[in-house]
């Protein structure tokens, strides 16, 4: 889980995202804890490379194969 405090916000990734938020709004119903909102959210594509390759996506390697065809439009024929 993260907290972010100032935002008072808490976030939980989970697998089974329906279920997990039922069962979240069943105990916190139980626990008679307030809320402002509660929602269930799906990562995005960014979010899902971070998690598979622990970098972002901006930190892609973007090195070009070196059997990938290349053009020069400077040259002339």
């Amino acid at each position: 889980p993260h907290l972010d405090e100032p935002a008072r916000r808490v976030t939980v990734p989970v697998v089974d995202g329906t279920r997990a938020l039922t069962e979240a709004v069943r105990i916190i119903g139980e626990q008679d804890i307030g809320l402002d909102d509660i929602g269930l959210r799906r990562p995005t594509l960014d979010e899902v490379f971070l998690a598979l390759t622990g970098r972002p996506a901006d930190d892609a390697p973007t090195d070009t194969p070196a059997d990938a065809p290349t053009t020069d439009q400077g040259a002339q024929p």
